[in-house]
């Protein structure tokens, strides 16, 4: 096994809502890799939105020191980067790449350097070229070029560049690598996975949800542009009696949603905590719209779901499609809500067992056997 110093220029905060980027980095550092965890720094503007995101930023970087840097565990590291947040503008991205350098001279070491990175923005492009790493992964976690939030100017040349020129190419659903795999030889589908034995335990109940009436139907993650609120408006009305629980951070107006009486936002909620607020739901949702940019994602929090064995009802992603039967994947909202009630009476005892055996094939385990499969100096 090749040891490596491992650049991980990731799309999120380290203390974002838990997923693959932060536990990949743990698992590299737990097998001897010395892994720097770079915060994102964006493939837009910021905005108001992000205020949040960037107040945490910046008390990553306080608790790091002058540098930046902070020690997580004994080869992985946190890098909590301060720059000009308008990434994209030539001069902008300039300015940004010395900071940047700067600070990335303090990892020199013995070992190669290997960058992988989840962004495929300009100043990426314009870093990798710079440190000339023995290795360059890219991971295509999402069609970034077709956010309906805005990318960055330039994203599109620089996305391209990454994946011809990435050392190996991981895409997290088919319609990725399918788009993908024509630029580069080296490329391989890898599916979020998840770590599913703490959703499959009985937890005791939080206080937080003993005062909320069941049937309880849940979504959880980051409330954004993905989801449909109206599908959750109609969701609302014809279960009056149902509490519709979301859980997670709040990055878009949900305004009609807080009217409803039987609509309750308990917020972010840890992994570690996560686990008790789902033993105690009754069915799940995924309420994405399906657009340009839905049809590219693999939500990680289906394999949570399923862990549960509870009902799970998600619009029509693609790459959900595969599970249709354990899981009701709906064509339209009058199929959404058909599958949310008939997941509430349901009483086939066969489908939470096919549900747990779903989220027992999706595990971190797995794909982590899948990297080191394809990039054996890893293992």
């Amino acid at each position: 096994m090749t040891r490596y110093r491992i650049l991980w220029l990731a799309a999120i905060e380290w203390d974002a809502p838990w997923q693959g980027q932060q536990t990949l980095a743990s698992r590299l550092a737990d097998d001897g890799h010395l892994v720097t965890f770079v915060e994102t720094f964006g493939v837009r503007a910021a905005g108001r939105r992000d205020w949040g995101r960037l107040a945490s930023r910046l008390r990553n970087r306080l608790r790091g020191g002058l540098k930046g840097f902070r020690k997580l565990t004994d080869n992985l590291s946190l890098f909590s980067p301060v720059i000009a947040p308008f990434p994209g503008r030539p001069w902008v991205d300039r300015v940004n790449q010395r900071l940047l350098m700067r600070a990335f001279r303090r990892l020199s070491g013995d070992s190669p350097l290997m960058v992988w990175t989840f962004l495929p923005t300009p100043i990426v492009v314009g870093l990798v070229k710079e440190l000339r790493p023995a290795r360059l992964i890219y991971s295509c976690i999402d069609s970034m070029i077709t956010n309906p939030a805005g990318v960055a100017p330039g994203i599109v040349t620089s996305e391209d560049w990454l994946a011809r020129h990435a050392d190996h190419v991981f895409a997290t659903s088919r319609e990725l690598y399918v788009e993908r795999k024509a630029k580069n030889q080296h490329m391989t589908y890898l599916p979020e996975g998840a770590d599913i034995a703490p959703f499959m335990e009985p937890r005791s109940e939080p206080a937080q949800l003993m005062t909320l009436a069941h049937p309880r139907i849940c979504f959880f993650g980051t409330l954004d542009g993905r989801l449909d609120q109206e599908l959750l408006v109609r969701v609302a009305a014809a279960h009056p009696n149902a509490s519709i629980i979301l859980i997670g951070p709040v990055r878009c107006d949900v305004t009609r949603l807080r009217r409803l009486p039987n609509v309750h936002f308990l917020g972010f909620r840890s992994h570690e905590v996560l686990p008790a607020f789902l033993s105690h739901m009754d069915l799940f949702v995924i309420p994405y719209l399906i657009n340009e940019y839905t049809i590219h994602i693999h939500p990680v929090k289906t394999y949570e779901a399923l862990a549960t064995g509870k009902p799970l009802v998600a619009t029509d992603l693609p790459e959900l499609r595969p599970y249709a039967g354990p899981v009701v994947v709906a064509r339209d909202a009058n199929e959404f809500l058909a599958g949310i009630g008939a997941g509430l009476a349901e009483t086939d005892s066969g489908l939470i067992e096919a549900r747990k055996e779903i989220a027992g094939r999706n595990t971190w385990d797995a794909r982590y056997r899948t990297i080191k499969e394809q990039l054996p100096d890893l293992a």
